[in-house]
Parts: structure tokens; C-alpha cells; sequence
């Protein structure tokens, strides 16, 4: 694995190469961490995953773009921040995601644990079910999407 190339399905078997990342750039991690995510934030707009494949030595996820991204009202930004940051959070009543817990990790190894579970321990507010994971590059966070158990 040497690198990984977004693309967005444009639809008829058309697909517009939309972003890359390579090695050295980025980690094996946390190329592996970006292939668990459901949705990815970028440019203010938002994709879905709709799957992923090897070609050769590449990575290849392919999105569906989904439109402009709907902030929430607690949204923080991350841009300074040394690790790297976890935002827990919860369906709220008005289709708004309301901010549970945040966490800074020492790693993408780190990171991958999370995205991989189907339950997860929210700091400081117990065990839920995750229904999403997203990658927030406008904010420099990841996101777990979390519902009661």
C-alpha cells in the first residue's frame, strides 16, 4: 500500500478522482483509519463511503457526495491540537448530533480501535451503540456517531 485516492461516483460508471494521499504524507494507519469512516467532511461538503478497493499498491474509496455539510450548533474546532481528536456524538430531537465527550489519542493505531467497534465506552458518559463513524478534515477531528443501547 502506497497510497489512497478518494473519488466521487459521478454516476453511469463515471468517477472524478478527488483527492490522494501517500506515503510518506500520511501513515499506513492512518490510511486504514480513513477506509472505516462512513462519511467523510471536506470543503464544507459531505460524502458517504460507498466502498472500497485495492488497485495494484493503491487504496481506492469511492464516495457519493452528498452535499453541503449541516453543522451543528457545538461543533468545535480542532486545528491546533497535539494527538489526535475523537468527538463522541448523540442524535439529538431536531436531527442535530449533540456533543457527548471529546478525546485526544496519541495515534491512528489508537484511533482504529474505535472505528471498529460496535459498542464503545463514551468518556465520562458510558456504553452506547455506534450507528456512524466520519472523518471532519475542515474541523481536524474524527467523529462516532452514537445511539443508547
Amino acid at each position: 500500500m502506497k497510497k489512497l485516492v478518494y473519488y466521487i461516483d459521478k454516476g453511469f460508471g463515471n468517477y472524478e478522482a478527488f483527492y490522494e494521499y501517500a506515503i510518506p504524507n500520511v501513515s499506513p494507519d492512518e490510511i486504514y483509519a480513513r477506509q472505516l469512516c462512513t462519511y467523510l467532511i471536506k470543503d464544507g461538503k459531505q460524502y458517504e463511503l460507498t466502498y472500497n478497493e485495492m488497485y495494484g499498491s493503491e487504496e481506492h474509496l469511492i464516495l457519493k457526495e452528498m452535499g453541503y455539510n449541516k453543522t451543528d450548533y457545538d461543533e468545535k474546532q480542532f486545528p491546533k491540537v497535539v494527538g489526535i481528536p475523537i468527538e463522541f456524538r448523540k442524535l439529538g430531537t431536531f436531527e442535530e448530533h449533540t456533543h457527548l465527550s471529546s478525546k485526544v489519542l496519541k495515534s491512528h493505531w489508537e484511533v482504529i480501535r474505535y472505528l471498529l467497534k460496535d459498542s464503545i465506552e463514551v468518556p465520562e458518559k458510558g456504553l452506547f451503540k455506534t450507528t456512524s463513524t466520519e472523518l471532519d478534515e475542515d474541523r481536524g477531528c474524527y467523529v462516532i456517531y452514537v445511539k443508547d443501547i
